[in-house]
């Protein structure tokens, strides 16, 4: 009896499915047309996908008048009974706005279509016009079709519908972002006519917000307008980390402070303002500050606004101070184009040295940058794309030499790719680069590389170079939505040539770590050993990175 029960039981599971999953035999008759893309058997459940398929393949063939005319199952046998109807060479339109001609089409001014998916794309354009100028709801009909010797006119009609304007922007709940700064940063403004695309590309522009997720969005009408209500929910985004020491002082008495302190605040008064802060002094002599400030949504507009101040001291070698300013563009919801200016003031701490210039750059830059992943602190698909180019007026203070103006160049790119291999491991792909050009460079025009950012398995800042490049490759699994084992490896090729001495090598590193998310904050934990060129790896030159961020 028990095992009755059993075989009913997976009977009456499974048998739907295997119903739906049948294979069929397919047959299309009515064609003078040789179709090589016909299916010789076909799912039984995607009978009419098949039908569309076909009279799409006719139509763009120039059968636009092809029909299927009837469908008949016999046994284990689908047969379509199809019309081709005459080949056209083209077909022209006539779309009229009531009694109103708004377009028509002729082959003179090669205004026609040729294959339907032509015609499609046409009209979806027009929809989709109307759709952001307050039309919502605008359909296009068929009116009339006449067929000429080679051609066919189709007379259509759009009817707008309603206009509707926007009314106003709800965000729930209330607390966590301005609904301000939402209708600016989102374009969705009260009283304008209503816009489709901008509705449609909310979650988009919302994922590129550090501190909130979007959980729903929902558009209800009313007396000809259209309110947006959005259900979010906080995000972390801000976070600080930090550690501080005491070293006495090696010529004076007394102690001097060292140590590290990152803040980063996003969604500053809940206005979508940033604030990172930076400093650092490992050794006694050498010293990172770094400030930045961005404001978005300047005026309500599409730009960004961006400031920052940075100071780099190292040891009794040199100090240098940038100033930047500028600002981005967002193009489309996950594209920015920046525009800004950087002076660079480099100050040589070594009357003797012919390595570190005395220097003072103007530079003016351009850039882009794309962020198309699915998660902008954890990605698991998509890609990232940035490119920065700067041209800049150089003058050299040397007691020595005579260095004339000069212009240098400054190029920077990086690229970063996602591949999900399973539901819990990833592979992410990226690769940097960085060039500077000019006949006169100094020591402290350099870039600075190595590190947890750049070349793992070294320590920060380990090399300088003019130009370079690093291909990496990094392999996760995660063991929850935010926390995972990693494993990478980092190639490097770098160079520099400066007015007394060149250099070039090509490092690497090897290692695996791990990220673990908590309600408090992120703590990472990386194993690392790096090699120079001619160099094997070595468990006696590894280093660890590694830190805690508290998130708030």
């Amino acid at each position: 009896m028990f095992r009755l029960v059993f075989y009913i039981l997976i009977v009456i599971v499974f048998y739907p499915s295997l119903v739906s999953a049948q294979k069929m035999f397919f047959k299309v008759e009515g064609l003078n047309t040789t179709i090589t893309s016909i299916p010789k058997s076909i799912d039984s459940s995607k009978v009419d996908y098949q039908k569309e398929e076909l009279i799409q393949h006719l139509q763009n063939l120039g059968f636009w008048t092809a029909s299927v005319d009837s469908i008949k199952t016999i046994s284990d046998t689908v047969t379509m009974f199809v019309s081709e109807g005459r080949k056209f060479s083209k077909v022209e339109l006539e779309l009229y706005e009531g009694d109103s001609l708004i377009l028509k089409s002729d082959s003179k001014r090669n205004k026609s279509f040729q294959i339907s998916a032509q015609f499609d794309s046409f009209f979806e354009e027009v929809l989709k016009k109307y759709e952001n100028k307050g039309f919502p709801f605008v359909s296009i009909k068929v009116s009339d079709t006449r067929i000429n010797s080679d051609s066919i006119l189709i007379r259509c009609v759009l009817k707008p519908s309603l206009f509707l304007k926007n009314d106003q922007l709800q965000v729930v709940p209330d607390n966590i972002v301005s609904t301000k700064f939402l209708s600016s940063y989102l374009q969705f403004k009260s009283d304008d006519p209503f816009n489709a695309e901008v509705i449609n590309n909310i979650p988009t522009q919302l994922k590129q917000l550090h501190f909130l997720a979007l959980r729903s969005v929902d558009v209800s009408y009313q007396l000809k307008k259209a309110s947006v209500i959005l259900e979010i929910e906080k995000r972390k985004a801000n976070y600080f980390d930090g550690v501080l020491g005491m070293v006495p002082r090696t010529e004076r008495t007394g102690v001097e402070f060292t140590g590290e302190v990152n803040l980063k605040l996003r969604n500053l008064f809940k206005s979508g303002k940033k604030l990172d802060f930076h400093w650092e002094q490992i050794r006694p002599e050498s010293q990172k500050l770094d400030l930045s400030y961005v404001h978005p949504v300047f005026l309500g507009s599409l730009i960004d606004l961006h400031f920052s101040l940075n100071q780099r001291k190292q040891d009794s070698i040199f100090s240098n101070r940038s100033f930047s300013v500028g600002f981005e563009y967002r193009v489309n919801p996950t594209a920015l184009l920046k525009f800004n200016y950087e002076n660079i003031l480099g100050t040589s701490l070594e009357n003797d040295s012919d390595s570190v210039g005395n220097f003072d750059i103007d530079y003016y830059g351009i850039g882009y940058r794309i962020n198309n992943t699915d998660d902008l602190f954890f990605p698991r698909k998509g890609f990232q794309f940035e490119l920065n180019s700067q041209v800049g007026f150089k003058k050299v203070d040397d007691s020595q030499f005579r260095v004339p103006k000069s212009t240098q160049y400054r190029f920077t790119a990086n690229y970063s790719h996602f591949l999900g291999l399973t539901n819990r491991s990833i592979i992410a792909f990226s690769g940097i680069g960085g060039i500077l050009i000019n006949d006169y460079l100094y020591l402290n025009d350099l870039f600075r590389l190595g590190g947890l950012k750049s070349i793992r398995g070294f320590d920060e800042d380990d090399f300088y170079a003019s130009h370079y490049g690093i291909a990496s490759v990094e392999w996760r699994y995660y063991i929850d939505d935010q926390s995972y084992f990693l494993l990478f490896y980092d190639q490097a090729f770098l160079a520099y040539d400066l007015i007394s001495k060149s250099f070039n090598d090509n490092p690497s590193g090897l290692g695996g770590g791990l990220q673990i998310s908590t309600e408090g904050g992120d703590f990472r934990i990386l194993y690392g050993m790096g090699r120079r060129s001619n160099e094997r790896f070595s468990i006696d030159t590894f280093k660890i990175h590694f830190g805690y961020s508290a998130l708030f």
